[in-house]
This record gives structure tokens, C-alpha cells and sequence, in this order.
């Protein structure tokens, strides 16, 4: 799983390849190469990525109901951890 930092300036920072990244990039991640992402804030630790993944939605780069899915999933998946 690729672990992405979000810090106070908004800046996503992948730690996987030690670069920063876009929402575009981390909407590719997920949704077109199927890859699992964690996105927390930098000082809390908490997770952020279901949010951060909504701006997709939001900008319609992804369908409403495969996003749905996906937050089931991620749901499903973090519940277990």
C-alpha cells in the first residue's frame, strides 16, 4: 500500500518514491492501476483518503457509483487492520 503524507500546505508527498504527487495522480493510482493508497495528515496521522479521493468525484474525473464501491471496500479493509 503507498503511503501518502498530506502536510498544512495541502502538498501530497508519496513516501513510496519519495516525490510529491497530484489528486490526478493519486485518482490513476486507485482507479485506473488498482493500486490501495493511504493519504494521512502530516502532524495527526489521520486518515484523510476517502476525502482526498472524493475531489475526483467532485471534478468529475470519476464516476459517483465506482467511488462508491471503492469506499465500501476501503471500509471493509480498514476495518480489519
Amino acid at each position: 500500500m503507498r503511503k501518502i503524507i498530506r502536510y498544512k500546505n495541502r502538498k501530497l508527498y508519496d513516501l513510496s518514491v519519495s516525490q510529491y504527487v497530484t489528486v490526478n495522480d493519486l485518482i490513476r493510482f486507485v482507479f485506473k492501476e488498482g493500486q490501495s493508497i493511504q493519504v494521512v495528515k502530516y502532524q495527526t496521522e489521520e486518515d484523510i483518503t476517502i476525502e482526498t479521493l472524493s475531489l475526483g468525484v467532485l471534478r468529475k474525473e470519476v464516476d459517483v457509483n465506482t467511488f462508491a464501491k471503492y469506499v465500501n471496500e476501503y471500509r471493509k479493509d480498514t476495518c480489519h487492520e
